[in-house]
This record gives structure tokens, C-alpha cells and sequence, in this order.
């Protein structure tokens, strides 16, 4: 399922889910004004908008140097590590279980959304 996500902000997100593929795909694709982020389980790419080379009066993105992190932790593991640590600590983690609920029913909205023939709807 998929779905395109308005924000308070303004923003507009666009969220689909693979969980039919027989292949492990993260990416996500940040688009602002003047860039793209794009971060996934194939590393990360950093475009900003550049003068074109090729039309003159235009911008275009142009991939820059992006270091790769010092350290890179498997999500799963990291995962681990974080509830660990809160249960160690009581501190809060990261995210929350509020966090999460969030999460859900935002898919759960896309998908009866898509029941609903592409309806716009608001998670609760």
C-alpha cells in the first residue's frame, strides 16, 4: 500500500510499503527546497541544487560528498541495544511506545484508505 501524507507544516510525504517483495528495501527520500537526502539500506546520497550545466536559467541537484558514519549499527541490533538501556536506566528511549502506536495507525489509515478507493482520510 501507499499513501501521500499532508503535514501541519505544509510538507507533503509519500509513504509506500513493499511487504510483498521477496527483497529487503529501506529508503528514505527527503526532497526540500534546495536538496535531496536519500538514505537507505544501499547507504546514503546527498544532492543539493547547483546552476546547471546543461540548461542555462535552471538548477538542478548535484550529488556532494556525504561521509558515512563513523560507526554503522544493524537497526536490529541497535534496536536492542536502545530497550536494553532504557530498561537498564528507565531513561526513555529514542522513540516511545506512543511513538509507535502513531505509526500504526498511520499505516492502518493508508490502508483503509485504499479499501475506501483512495478516500483522504485522517488517522485518529
Amino acid at each position: 500500500a501507499c499513501g501521500m501524507i499532508g503535514f501541519e507544516s505544509g510538507a507533503i510525504g509519500f509513504i509506500e510499503g513493499g511487504g510483498s517483495r521477496k527483497y529487503f528495501n529501506f529508503e528514505l527520500d527527503i526532497q526540500g527546497s534546495e536538496g535531496r537526502l536519500l538514505i537507505g539500506n544501499n547507504g546514503r546520497e546527498l544532492y543539493l541544487t547547483k546552476k546547471s550545466k546543461r540548461f542555462s536559467g535552471f538548477q538542478e541537484l548535484e550529488k556532494v560528498y556525504f561521509p558515512e558514519p563513523k560507526k554503522i549499527t544493524n537497526p536490529f541490533e541497535g534496536g536492542a541495544k536502545e530497550t536494553l538501556k532504557c530498561i537498564r536506566t528507565g531513561e526513555d528511549g529514542i522513540s516511545s511506545g506512543k511513538d509507535g502506536l502513531k505509526a500504526l495507525d498511520l499505516i492502518f489509515t493508508i490502508y483503509r484508505s485504499a479499501e475506501l478507493k483512495g478516500k483522504k482520510l485522517k488517522p485518529k
